[in-house]
């Protein structure tokens, strides 16, 4: 289910067509949980937002499971084009993932030692390698031995102690996609202005531009616990 970058750009644009055609100005720009899971399933990109120290956040997001080559040149072109993946405590487990430089009060401290694939890719810096090593560390089957560290994706720790501390807009991402059924292992990286400080209004002219639809959650670090299934709570 690996979009093409031309497919990605024409569900996207059909999206924003339809929603011109109902007169809905907000139609492709906002979603709730059920449209991001369907996003999910589907292989199309989500935006996430939320608010932090930092103020306003938005994340790109493609499921671990459907991110190809081409879904990896999508993301990257239209984002700051650092990719993260999101890795729940059982993947870090089983695929022997060791954190950098741990804390608990900034989003840093759940860096992992960066990986690549051990086989399968070249040298693990294009899009194409880079979406082979995210997909493999969505399957389940994946452990330690099927990596080689340092690498070129950068996985980060979401669920367990993590968002019991502090709850990030990378555990909604998480808990996005274990609500859909799927691995929580989301490949992410953030939207930026390039020019001055994200804001509102900025990244709903972008997500209208692209078609992708957008949502927020706030307030999902209050209310995680009835979000996420209970295997993947436990998982965590």
């Amino acid at each position: 289910m690996n979009a093409s970058a031309t497919t990605i750009t024409a569900q996207s644009a059909e999206r924003e067509n339809d929603a011109d055609r109902a007169g809905d100005p907000t139609a492709s720009a906002h979603a709730d949980s059920a449209t991001i899971s369907e996003a999910f399933l589907s292989g199309r990109p989500v935006i996430v937002t939320g608010h932090g120290n930092a103020g306003l956040e938005a994340q790109m997001c493609f499921a671990g499971e459907s991110f190809g080559a081409d879904a990896a040149a999508f993301l990257v072109r239209h984002t700051s084009g650092f990719v993260l993946a999101t890795v729940p405590k059982n993947v870090m487990t089983s695929a022997g993932l060791m954190l950098m430089t741990p804390g608990f009060d900034r989003d840093s401290g759940r860096f992992c030692v960066a990986v690549d694939a051990s086989s399968g890719i070249t040298t693990g810096i294009s899009g194409a390698d880079r979406a082979h090593t995210i997909g493999l560390l969505a399957d389940p089957g994946a452990r330690a031995e099927h990596f080689v560290r340092p690498g070129h994706v950068v996985p980060i720790a979401v669920g367990g102690a993590f968002s019991a501390v502090r709850w990030s807009i990378y555990d909604s991402i998480w808990a996005m996609s274990s609500s859909a059924g799927l691995s929580g292992v989301v490949a992410t990286a953030s939207v930026v202005n390039g020019v001055e400080e994200l804001d509102a209004e900025f990244l709903s002219a972008f997500a209208r531009r692209l078609g992708i639809q957008v949502v927020d959650v706030s307030g999902l670090g209050r209310d995680h616990h009835n979000f996420v299934p209970a295997s993947a709570a436990q998982d965590s």
